[in-house]
């Protein structure tokens, strides 16, 4: 069947809650478009117009729904004073070298930087922005969990250890991060209005693969009610979410924020009629597996997104398809179409 809607009409309407002509497929990669586009994956992180113009060209190419954003997994530590090497001849995204917090009493002295706007990626990200705003996009902006941004401040270990052992520490740094991340929400509004604003949420430390509820409940849901409150109250219109991993036993303490209409991304190891079930009234996007389209067969990734399909369609009002997590950066485009292609042969409305 033909499209009877072009990918912004479809992606708006998504947004909107009105009806879409198929399953929209809204992307999660970065180094990816690098690679597809003959650059380095280091390009995309660290040159806002090169990057914008990467993800755009991508975009038309693949078909999917055009969502441009900036960000890496670590954001936080780059921020905080940490190195971080960029990938050039190899490597996947941005790998922390040396975390700017070694002990609990460095976590206890850490403090907000002067000018958040001049540190680290924040520079590149407020570029990027600009770009969302002259092309008419959403205009996204790092607003990730203060337990991801601890761990990139003072890496995964350290915040599982210190749970136990010096609690004031990780709850500390949790402060100091979500002030950043408070702040940030204000000055992108000021700038850009927040009723144009889609905060971009990222939790994977945060994932039951490696902290108990008990501990989410206590270290991280304080916190992200806080930055939704705050998007909320700027105006954002909807948040972009990626819930890492396998957070079932969360999903309910996630329900307790006043999230406005959201995309939810998440892992393969949750099912998108389970997250529907949490949150009725947003967009859900049903994950394919990122590993089955760095490895799989093209085959084997349409039919996945064929499944996917027929898990949700009818049945959630606000489906879409995404991967389940950043696509492997080497992963062959015919298998990366394939979700598109799913979409276009078994999700038409």
């Amino acid at each position: 069947m033909l499209d009877q809607m072009t990918s912004d009409e479809r992606f708006k309407a998504l947004l909107k809650g009105d009806d879409v002509d198929r399953v929209p497929v809204i992307p999660f990669h970065f180094g990816h478009v690098g690679i597809v586009n003959g650059l380095s994956i280091a390009d995309i992180y660290e040159n806002a117009e090169v990057s914008f113009a990467a993800q755009s060209r991508a975009a038309e190419m693949y078909g999917y729904e055009r969502l441009n954003s900036y960000g890496y997994a670590a954001f936080g530590a780059w921020e905080f004073g940490g190195e971080v090497k960029l990938p050039r001849e190899e490597g996947e995204a941005p790998t922390v070298m040396n975390h700017a917090v070694t002990t609990p009493e460095e976590a206890l002295a850490l403090e907000l930087p002067d000018d958040i706007m001049k540190v680290g990626s924040m520079p590149i990200a407020w570029e990027f922005s600009k770009l969302q705003e002259k092309h008419g996009y959403p205009i996204t902006f790092q607003a990730v969990g203060p337990l991801d941004m601890a761990a990139g401040v003072m890496g995964v270990e350290n915040v599982m250890y210190w749970m136990a052992e010096a609690p004031e520490a990780v709850h500390h740094v949790c402060r100091v991060v979500t002030d950043f991340v408070l702040q940030s929400c204000d000055i992108w509004a000021k700038e850009f209005g927040g009723e144009n604003l889609m905060p971009f949420c990222g939790y994977a430390v945060e994932s039951n693969m490696l902290i108990s509820p008990d501990h989410f409940e206590t270290f991280a849901l304080p916190y992200i009610k806080e930055v939704v409150e705050k998007a909320v109250g700027v105006g954002a219109p909807h948040c972009y979410l990626h819930i890492c991993a396998d957070q079932i036993k969360n999903l309910p303490l996630y329900a307790q924020a006043p999230w406005p209409r959201s995309i939810f991304t998440f892992g393969i190891e949750m099912s998108a009629t389970t997250v529907a079930e949490h949150f009725p009234d947003h967009i859900i996007c049903a994950p394919v597996d990122p590993l089955l389209m760095y490895k799989g067969t093209p085959e084997e990734v349409l039919a996945q997104g064929k499944e996917r399909i027929d898990e949700g369609k009818g049945k959630i009002a606000g489906l879409a398809l995404a991967p389940g997590c950043d696509i492997p950066a080497y992963s062959p485009p015919v298998n990366v179409y394939q979700i598109v292609n799913a979409s276009k042969r078994y999700g038409h409305y």
